[in-house]
């Protein structure tokens, strides 16, 4: 066959972006029919960037997600809750009160409702009251509540332990409490309480429900998270009451599953500032469990690694004292609110073009493999034609 110069480099660009594009197809091929754990690829993390909100705050230390109104709701006024406990923070750094309690003593950790996993209505705040064993049940709307709701029957220990309403599913959606004196409760939408394991005998201190994910969580999957700040321990506690504890060199104050698509906010004591930062900072840690400890303000971001068989632990910003923290789709002055994306512990799909870009930037060796499958598949056609 004789060929023109022109027909040549047209032959050649032809089969250059054949092999390009068996190149790409077949990324996504692999990217489409592979399930990729975040751990298989979340070997390190990025530190990130705190923002300090620019509005004054009156003295806070528990804060989380208020889903009816899309704001940050926070106690306040430590630590004699007065002339109240309880604020809403909108997205101009505005704040007004939130429910009409107040005289709530020393720290006041809560727990919101987001869904109606466990028969709770969303939006309602769990606190503790200044007296053991007594949790305090706040109306969505902050126009009504109950003082006591729940008293924890035996339990000598307060709720400055921590709350947290779980959204795994494993816990059916119930209200968990762990207290100053070591107590680990569940409590239903119905107000009854059952102890899930006998007291760990020491003051526990932040709380969360994992997805019952072993591949991503390992050991924790399941179980509820408590620290005990004192022991340097993360308490790991599964529904029939069973308990390991992991010393990961962390003092645990507070423990949250990074989600997508949300902004953080922690209360920053020592600094008298509240701290933020957007969903960007988290980008490579979703899924992945945020501890946050009150000595020296550190936050670490730990993830189970299947290969290694051992949690991988990575500091990634401090401050100068931590007390609690949540993650949020409000946002408050110089961090915008973001849309609103399933969270709770769900599975977190991610779109194909995010897949192939990870998958390039994270494992080369896709590659390794498809590039020169894809120059074979062209070899083989220019064969044909010959």
């Amino acid at each position: 066959m004789i060929c023109s110069k022109n027909d040549t480099l047209l032959q050649m660009n032809s089969y250059f972006a054949y092999t390009l594009s068996i190149s790409i197809i077949m990324l996504v091929g692999i990217g489409s029919i592979l399930y990729i754990p975040q751990n298989a690829y979340a070997h390190s993390v990025l530190p990130i960037t705190l923002t300090p909100i620019g509005t004054p705050f009156n003295s806070p230390i528990g804060i989380d997600h208020h889903q009816p109104t899309n704001k940050v709701v926070m106690s306040v006024h430590y630590s004699n809750g007065q002339p109240y406990n309880f604020e809403l923070v909108a997205a101009d750094g505005s704040r007004v009160q939130f429910s009409a309690i107040s005289g709530f003593t020393d720290e006041v950790k809560i727990a919101t409702v987001r869904d109606t996993l466990g028969g709770f209505t969303v939006g309602e705040l769990f606190t503790g009251t200044g007296v053991p064993g007594n949790i305090a049940r706040i109306a969505s709307d902050g126009s009504s509540f109950l003082n006591p709701w729940v008293n924890l029957p035996g339990e000598p220990g307060l709720m400055r332990g921590s709350l947290h309403v779980d959204r795994t599913g494993v816990w059916n959606g119930d209200l968990i409490a762990v207290t100053t004196a070591g107590g680990v409760w569940r409590i239903n939408s119905a107000g009854i309480p059952t102890q899930v394991t006998p007291s760990l005998g020491t003051h526990l201190e932040g709380l969360t429900t994992v997805p019952n994910d072993v591949a991503t969580y390992g050991p924790w999957a399941g179980r509820i998270l408590a620290g005990a700040e004192g022991q340097g321990r993360i308490y790991a506690i599964d529904t029939t009451g069973d308990v390991d504890f992991y010393t990961l060199d962390i003092n645990p104050e507070d423990f949250d599953i990074i989600p997508a698509n949300e902004n953080f906010f922690g209360v920053n004591f020592a600094g008298a500032t509240l701290m933020g930062a957007p969903p960007s900072e988290f980008a490579d840690k979703v899924g992945n469990v945020l501890v946050t400890q009150e000595s020296h303000g550190i936050s670490f971001d730990v993830h189970w690694d299947a290969v290694s068989n051992s949690f991988h632990v990575t500091q990634i910003a401090q401050v100068a004292q931590w007390e609690h923290v949540t993650f949020s789709t409000a946002g408050i002055r110089e961090i915008p609110p973001t849309q609103q994306q399933p969270v709770g512990g769900q599975v977190i799909p991610v779109d194909m073009v995010g897949l192939v870009i990870l998958g390039m930037y994270s494992q080369p060796y896709w590659l390794l493999l498809a590039i020169p499958l894809g120059a074979a598949l062209t070899a083989i056609k220019l064969r044909k034609r010959t």
